[in-house]
């Protein structure tokens, strides 16, 4: 299964789940029903829902950090098709649960670190790709640390709540990053300006609409609009 097969069986899932939340909402409020029945479905539809979500995040990297992108999508499989096995058999079984939040877990790492990967950094840039990748490894190492291990030290949650804040920085500058290395740049000239090249990122500027050689990756590339 490729990525285009991922992001339409996902995005079919979240269609189908969002449209059975609202008709159970529906019939909720119109007719008073909510039965233990109707919340293991509603419980059901949302878990599709958030499978479906985390999915598509992860496939958006595919090209990018396919690693990444397969572990978010088997953590969302997995995750949330555990979600729905626990609506409908209720097992009193921690370690069940455990293996649950587990695989979420790994999937949010896994789908954040591929949306991230998205982004076109230049050369100069690329260490805070690298790092924040690292940071999202850590926190999900430190989460299943403390959920096997029981660890309920303060200094332990200390540890996970620095690590983190250096996530979610690294959530805004990245993008910010992105948005800024891909600025044209015009220093007076009657033709906008690219910053860099859109496979290498190192900086190879280059006039609007002209075919250009990239003069690192020997790749050739052209850019017909800024906006």
């Amino acid at each position: 299964m490729d990525k285009t097969d991922i992001r339409r069986v996902a995005l079919w899932l979240l269609i189908a789940s969002v449209a059975v939340t609202a008709a159970i909402a529906i019939w909720a409020v119109a007719f008073g029903d909510f039965d233990d029945t109707t919340g293991r479905i509603l419980g059901t539809s949302l878990s599709l829902a958030g499978g479906s979500l985390l999915a598509l995040a992860a496939s958006t990297g595919w090209d990018n950090a396919r690693i990444a992108a397969i572990i978010g999508v088997s953590g969302a499989v997995l995750g949330f098709g555990l979600v729905i096995v626990g609506i409908w058999s209720d097992p009193d079984n921690e370690v069940f649960w455990k293996l649950t939040v587990s695989a979420i877990t790994v999937g949010v790492t896994g789908a954040w670190i591929a949306l991230l990967a998205t982004a076109r950094l230049a050369a100069e840039h690329r260490w805070v790709g690298f790092v924040s990748a690292a940071s999202g490894a850590l926190l999900s190492a430190l989460l299943l640390l403390a959920l096997w291990g029981e660890i309920g030290e303060s200094g332990m949650a200390r540890v996970i709540g620095v690590v983190a804040v250096l996530v979610a920085a690294f959530s805004v500058v990245v993008p910010v990053l992105h948005r800024l290395d891909a600025v044209p740049r015009d220093p007076g000239g009657d033709h906008e300006e690219w910053g860099h090249c859109p496979r290498w990122g190192e900086v190879s500027v280059t006039e609007t609409g002209v075919l250009t050689r990239c003069p690192h990756c020997d790749s050739m590339y052209r850019v017909d609009s800024q906006r």
